[in-house]
């Protein structure tokens, strides 16, 4: 071959690796091209999977993703509202990876979160179910729109747009149109849950057998007292133990308290047991009087006694309290169910200047209850003690602040009554507004009306969701799958406990 051979044929290769290299660039190029196009395209793919696709089935109801995520979110939000001062005390770092932080040795707060939505999920849908078997209707309209509003006001408090907060509150796929079915459902239902609730209210012949049955839990007792303290030594006497030159009497640098021999506290117990023993002739007459007191109040000693079947007015005792080195002398005066009708009232709390302002705008709006309901749900919302127009009911005597008491159970407080009250005693910048609405049933048969009927709704829901089935796509709530492995292991356990006590009898 000759040396002009030689070059041609080295041009010629060269060509060859150019158009190969050429040839190869472009494929790469093509698959880069189909890869980009392909992860642009699985953005729509991805929605429609997530607004389209079965996330979980509960019952015979099949759940998307998105509407999952409005049970899921509000489920958590809830549970962070009402607990948030305490979680970090739990372990969870709310502005955390919830999914990253264990809620116990074999589940993460995503799914302990998970687990309480899906039982959130059973009981609306079972609910819905039963309404609609029943030919329940509602019209929905007006809490939709009361929804949307505190959603707006919610999104301008914290400086977002009304689409950002709509998916920080229910979900990344969130939006309004798409939640709005969820919302109105979840409407029609708290609606229908209030109708079997009122159905499911206990008569009064529930509760007074209830109340017979229970009725140290409920009953209030009078009662005179004097209480005799042992007075222990605060430093050595003849009775104290004999202490070693080498013991050490400081800790940290400092001198120990003196700790009383059992022979120097015997004494002491003594001594007072004779100062109460003193006092019991006169207890009925200068003890210090207690009225209405419960016996969840009271220290055990003393309701033991107090609540003793067969007490009668006038007994008296000495009582020893070894826990806390005292004697009490009690006087028993009476034991009763107490009657006295509560009160129920609308109302505000805010600062002085702007609760004169409230009773200036409600004057202006005519001085109805009507008026104040409106202020309290609308002007005075921030302010309002409760969201139902400021309504509190049921409010018993006991425990209330003198300021509050002095109003809303003097004898010409009545219906209509408006006025300004100071927060506290000491309070001299903060103001409750009150409407007095009027008076209540008695706080014990209160109390009792609803233990009996959160024991009715309980008994019905879970009727209602005993046999409701959830299943999931592998992967979507790993709770579930660590619940069976749970109870698997729980049930071989028992098995296996029981095999060898099986053996042992043999």
């Amino acid at each position: 071959m000759t040396k002009y051979d030689r070059k041609m044929q080295r041009r010629e290769e060269e060509k060859r690796r150019a158009k190969k290299e050429k040839v190869t660039g472009t494929v790469a190029l093509i698959a880069i091209l189909v890869a980009l196009v392909c992860f642009v395209l699985s953005f729509p793919i991805r929605t429609y999977m997530t607004l389209n696709k079965t996330f979980v089935t509960v019952g015979d109801e099949k759940l998307t993703k998105v509407e999952y995520d409005y049970y899921f979110y509000t489920t958590m939000n809830d549970y962070i509202n009402q607990y948030g001062m305490y979680l970090s005390y739990m372990g969870l770092d709310v502005n955390g990876d919830i999914s990253a932080q264990m809620y116990s040795e074999t589940m993460t707060w995503k799914d302990y979160f998970d687990e309480m939505t899906v039982e959130a999920i059973k009981q609306s849908k079972s609910l819905k179910k039963d309404a609609e078997a029943n030919g329940f209707t509602a019209d929905v309209q007006k809490d939709y729109d009361t929804f949307i509003q505190n959603q707006k006001d919610a999104a301008s408090e914290m400086g977002l747009s009304y689409s950002e907060y709509i998916k920080k509150a229910f979900g990344p796929y969130a939006t309004e149109k798409r939640i709005t079915p969820f919302v109105k459902e979840a409407a029609m239902v708290s609606q229908y849950y209030d109708k079997v609730e009122a159905e499911k209210k206990p008569t009064d012949e529930d509760m007074e057998k209830y109340y017979a049955e229970n009725s140290q839990s409920y009953d209030s007792v009078n009662y005179r007292l004097f209480t005799i303290d042992a007075e222990l030594p605060t430093a050595p006497t003849e009775l104290a133990d004999p202490v070693e030159e080498a013991e050490e009497n400081t800790e940290n640098g400092e001198e120990k308290e003196y700790e009383p021999s059992e022979a120097e506290v015997q004494k002491a117990m003594e001594d007072a047991k004779a100062v109460a023993e003193s006092k019991l002739e006169t207890v009925a007459e200068e003890g210090e009087r207690t009225e209405g007191a419960r016996y969840s109040t009271l220290v055990t000693v003393l309701r033991d006694w107090l609540f003793e079947d067969g007490r009668k007015a006038g007994d008296k005792e000495i009582i020893e309290d070894s826990s806390y080195n005292r004697y009490y002398v009690i006087w028993f005066e009476a034991r009763y169910r107490d009657e006295t009708p509560t009160r129920n009232v609308r109302g505000i709390m805010t600062t002085n200047e702007k609760a004169q302002e409230f009773v200036d705008q409600w004057k202006e709006n005519g001085s109805t209850e009507g008026a104040f309901v409106e202020l309290c749900n609308n002007a005075y919302k921030e302010y309002s003690l409760s969201a139902d127009g400021g309504l509190v009911e049921g409010i018993a005597k006991k425990g209330l602040d003198e300021g509050l008491a002095n109003f809303l159970f003097a004898d010409d407080t009545k219906p209509g009554a408006v006025e300004i009250i100071p927060a506290g005693a000491d309070d001299t910048v903060n103001s409750y507004v009150l409407y007095y609405i009027g008076e209540n049933r008695p706080e014990w048969k209160l109390s009792i009306e609803n233990t009996l009927t959160n024991q009715n709704m309980t008994d019905y829901v879970n009727e209602l969701t005993k046999d409701v089935v959830v299943t999931a796509p592998k992967g979507n709530l790993p709770f579930i799958r660590i619940r069976e492995e749970e109870a698997k292991a729980s049930e071989e356990a028992a098995q296996s406990e029981d095999a060898e006590n099986s053996s042992e009898e043999e």
